[in-house]
């Protein structure tokens, strides 16, 4: 943004070119978390990015900027996010999200300047299309080698993961890649070229389908539409262009049929355990969030940590994963973390990119407004994926999507604000100030960096030897990762989870102290916390716990041991509740996890004759839910033995024989009850 001459430097735009294909392309291996360099790409790249323009400002006497209405209204998002930090609980998070902001905003920066010079524009679009196909043919690589004696030692994923690490965030990219790819066919001269380009196109969309991501699929169609409506000013253009993207459609969804028609009637489904149900706990988690705090938000950066606050307790019941990291859409988590103010601040970057755009459009020039319709296309194409996923809060999607922003003003008719700043002549001395400042922050920040590296080595080491059961062995990598990242929440919970199970339960109660602190409202950390306290002897402390723990996360097993504890305590009471409170769930979530153990129970805790009978409504609906577990129908059957309900348990018994015939358990069983049915007629 500012600059010596009017051109921007070469280095300068390498520089961009390099955070782009560098977010996009480096993946680390044997590690628990391959993407932890991206985010390191970014802060050291635009870092320098930044002293190369302070250090070209000092040479030339001054500070100069032009600034459009868009970058005005970056910055106002900028300070309304940083507001929104006095409401944050974990100011570490908040300021790694920050940062990113601010890079985001260089980077967006560099991208306007440059889009000045066409040349340079040519040279960043070519760098999309050739970091496009590195990362297609990556994806074809992992695809060969899953399929080869090698695949054994190739992590199974539900689809293509390239050098992004994750199915959606390949989506993400490729989404928002594809109408770019399609505008270079569109404006192509040679024919070779257009081959190319179309051969590589075919390779993104296959890349595409195979990643299985329904977001990353409407984004993809939204781009290509939109550049198929702003591309053209002839309506009959525009017709075949859309009838030929249907015919592409329907030959897709024919040749992938299974693939396709799985995924696209998964969107529909509405059951317990369906992705939609899912994410409606992260909505209105998100939601709930937004409404504690509608003006400045929770915290940029904190809804990992505030969403199990505001989130409902059975969110188990749809098999969500207990820390979720963001709230798989966009606006919602914008909300949430910044109000309703970094909601309007982003509202505005948009709208005035609108009208950029809109003027921009109207240019005689075919190509150049073919390229805007690209890069336009670009933009929907990440805001239609973001409706439904993250890619927006993952760095690769982020810094492609500013970039494109900031090659999209070139045509800008928009009042701009200029201003700048002279120096005095001796200020030149110091143009190599800001490199030898990025040299120390080199030296500062590369050794964290390793550490982060060695954290996630060990904590994927350790994560290997726990799935083996091997629980001491993995409690030593834990403890060699939080060494070198003590902010590895899930990794110090995991290690609390193997000492408190080999009995050192003060270690295990310090690991979880330190988690609430940074996270207070830490899915399973209060649950490991109660076992620490109950078995310690602080009964008190244990029931606080593990009831402050139903509130975040009430599973089947949090009920279980919060059962047990009243029961040890003597408030019986409580534990009728808990229990009844877990077959319920049960019966709504057709998990049969302690259940059997709930209903062997059930009969001690609340009580024999009507009380028990009460309870008999409530009994028959686990059993017809769960009619062919043989488990649970013999604990079932018990139930109603104790109950002195004995043509129920003889029934029962007789259904769990039919579904395990010769089973001398239940055979001994249903033979002890007829002796109990023919003394009491004998009595009679």
């Amino acid at each position: 943004m500012v600059s010596r001459h009017d051109n921007p430097p070469l280095l300068i735009e390498w520089l961009v070119i390099l955070v782009f294909a560098g977010t996009a392309l480096v993946l680390v291996v044997n590690v628990s978390d391959g993407t932890i360099l991206k985010p390191a790409i970014l802060y050291l790249v635009t870092a320098l990015l930044a002293a190369v323009s302070l250090s070209r400002s000092l040479e030339a006497g001054e500070f100069r900027a032009n600034l459009s209405r868009m970058h005005l209204a970056f910055l106002a998002y900028i300070v309304l996010a940083a507001v929104s930090l006095l409401k944050a609980q974990n100011l570490k998070l908040g300021a790694t999200a920050f940062i990113e902001l601010v890079c985001y905003f260089a980077l967006f920066a560099a991208c306007a300047e440059l889009s000045t010079d066409r040349g340079a524009r040519e040279r960043l679009v070519r760098s999309f299309i050739a970091v496009s196909l590195l990362a297609g043919l990556a994806g074809v690589l992992q695809l060969y080698l899953a399929s080869s004696p090698f695949g054994s030692y190739i992590p199974k994923e539900r689809g293509t993961v390239s050098t992004f690490g994750n199915v959606t965030y390949f989506a993400g990219f490729l989404a928002p890649m594809l109408p770019i790819v399609a505008s270079r066919i569109m404006t192509g001269r040679r024919v070779r070229q257009r081959i190319l380009l179309g051969l590589l196109m075919m390779l993104m969309t296959y890349m595409l389908i195979t990643t299985e991501a329904r977001s990353g699929w409407a984004g993809a169609i939204a781009g290509i539409v939109t550049l198929i409506l702003l591309s053209s000013r002839s309506g009959k253009t525009k017709w075949m262009m859309l009838g030929s993207l249907l015919a592409i459609g329907l030959v897709l969804i024919i040749g992938f049929p299974q693939m396709v028609h799985q995924r696209l009637l998964a969107t529909f489904e509405t059951g317990p355990a369906s992705s939609v149900t899912r994410r409606l706990y992260f909505y209105r988690g998100a939601w709930s969030a937004f409404l504690d705090s509608p003006v400045i938000g929770q915290g940029l950066g904190n809804f990992t940590l505030f969403l199990p606050k505001f989130r409902e307790p059975d969110y188990w019941l749809a098999r969500s994963e207990d820390i979720v990291a963001h709230a798989h859409n966009e606006f919602l988590e914008l909300l949430s973390e910044t109000g309703a103010a970094g909601f309007i601040a982003l509202m505005a970057i948009l709208y005035q990119y609108g009208r950029s755009v809109a003027r921009g459009l109207k240019t005689p020039d075919g190509n150049d407004r073919i390229c805007l319709a690209a890069f336009a296309s670009g933009i929907v194409a990440i805001l239609v994926d973001n409706l439904a996923s993250m890619n927006l809060r993952t760095v690769p999607v982020a810094v492609a999507f500013w970039m494109i922003a900031g090659l999209s003003l070139r045509n800008e008719g928009c009042k701009t604000f200029s201003f700048a700043i002279s120096l005095p002549p001796s200020f030149r001395a110091l143009r190599f100030a800001p490199y030898l400042a990025f040299g120390l922050f080199l030296v500062w920040y590369v050794p964290r960096v390793w550490n982060s590296y060695s954290a996630q080595r060990f904590a994927l080491e350790g994560a290997l030897l726990r799935f083996q059961n091997k629980g001491p062995e993995s409690s030593v990598k834990y403890a060699q990762a939080l060494r070198h990242d003590p902010d590895l929440a899930e990794i110090r919970l995991y290690l609390a989870a193997e000492l408190a199970h080999e009995s050192l339960y003060r270690e295990a109660r310090k690991n979880i102290d330190t988690i609430l602190m940074r996270y207070p409202y830490y899915p399973k950390a209060r649950f490991v916390l109660a076992i620490s306290a109950f078995e310690t002897g602080d009964t008190d402390a244990a029931l606080r716990s593990i009831h402050d723990e139903m509130k975040i996360e009430n599973s089947p097993q949090t009920l279980y041991y919060a059962s047990y504890m009243e029961e040890r305590a003597g408030h019986r009471d409580r534990e009728c509740g808990d229990l009844t409170t877990l077959l319920l769930n049960a019966v709504r979530g057709a998990s049969t996890d302690f259940a059997a153990e709930a209903i062997d129970g059930l009969d001690g805790a609340c009580g024999r004759g009507d009380s028990a009978r009460d309870k008999a409504g409530l009994i028959a609906g686990v059993r017809r839910t769960f009619a062919g577990d043989v488990k649970l129908l013999v604990a079932i059957g018990g139930f109603y033995e104790q109950s002195g309900m004995l043509a129920e348990a003889e029934s029962t018994f007789t259904q769990a024989l039919a579904l395990r015939p010769g089973d001398s358990q239940i055979m001994h069983r249903l033979t002890h009850l007829g002796r109990i049915v023919n003394g009491r007629n004998r009595g009679n």
